[in-house]
């Protein structure tokens, strides 16, 4: 899996980008910019992790492997 395939299931498992954003308290303009650039920031890994259950090594298996 790479990191653009764990910010996609992270994004389903939380219903929709804005969805996704508003758990994290971003807007959801960020959560787009991160699907454009293929990667959540690791500054952010945590709050996804809360708010979906995906563990970080998954939405950033290049940093926390």
């Amino acid at each position: 899996m790479d990191k653009i395939d764990g910010l996609k299931k992270a994004i389903k498992a939380a219903g929709n980008m804005s969805r996704l954003a508003r758990a994290c308290k971003i807007k959801p303009q960020s959560v787009r910019g991160w699907l454009l650039r293929g990667e959540i920031p690791v500054k952010r890994c945590k709050d996804v992790e809360q708010a979906t259950g995906i563990s970080r090594k998954e939405l950033r298996p290049d940093y926390f492997a």
